[in-house]
């Protein structure tokens, strides 16, 4: 059973806004890009990616030393520092959820403003449509006896993917797609764990499959 909360406080927040300005003011990080392809890996985390450009949130007050694996700090609310038509790929593992939906809206058309034409990005987010199958008694196998592991109660899974983990916007399939679209991107596509059009952003975590919804869509101008 899963009852570990991760509660917000002032203190964490004042210290994210301060490592969010010093950060920016300090580095103002740019990616660094091969002549061939460019991969991005937005807000990765720990998961980590050799040849792809990994880039997440300021690690620490010490974000200048050399040991930092990440390749590009950033704060996702704010215009990403790269030139236009850069990237082959994004992919972006459970991170939209931890910023508003404005911001979401503005980083998805700030990624289609970097992306190459015709470029893919594979989207993850928790799926709420999952979560309410759950509360509602209308969950299946496998993913049933998973939920049941974790969550006592439907009331405990929905607080989970809605106030948990400083989760500040929740995403099903019909509201991803609408924000895409609205971004530019068009194919908009409904995936599963491991069903990658492109492999090199195959890189889903399967510790994360049983309440992810994957979403692939590209670069695609109208004009």
């Amino acid at each position: 059973m899963n009852n570990k909360i991760h509660k917000a406080n002032i203190i964490g927040f004042a210290t994210f806004e301060f490592k969010s300005f010093v950060g920016r003011l300090a580095r103002q990080d740019k990616p660094k890009l091969s002549e061939s392809m460019n991969y991005l890996n937005l807000g990765c985390g720990s998961n980590v990616v050799s040849g792809a450009i990994n880039a997440d949130f300021f690690s620490g007050f010490r974000f200048w030393k050399s040991q930092c694996k990440l390749e590009w700090h950033l704060d996702l609310r704010y215009p990403l520092n790269c030139r236009d038509s850069v990237f082959d790929g994004v992919f972006t593992e459970h991170t939209l959820e931890h910023i508003y939906p404005d911001d979401a809206m503005s980083l998805l058309k700030e990624l289609y403003r970097v992306m190459k034409e015709g470029a893919l990005i594979r989207v993850t987010v928790p799926d709420l449509d999952k979560y309410v199958q759950y509360y509602t008694g209308k969950m299946t196998e496998p993913d049933l006896s998973v939920f049941r592991e974790k969550f006592p109660t439907g009331a405990s899974a929905i607080c989970n993917v809605a106030q948990n983990y400083l989760h500040l916007s929740l995403w099903d399939f019909e509201e991803l797609k609408r924000f895409m679209e609205e971004a530019g991107f068009r194919d908009v596509q409904k995936m599963r764990y491991g069903e990658c059009t492109d492999p090199r952003l195959c890189l889903d975590l399967k510790t994360r499959a049983w309440e992810t919804l994957y979403v692939e869509a590209r670069k695609i101008s109208l004009s």
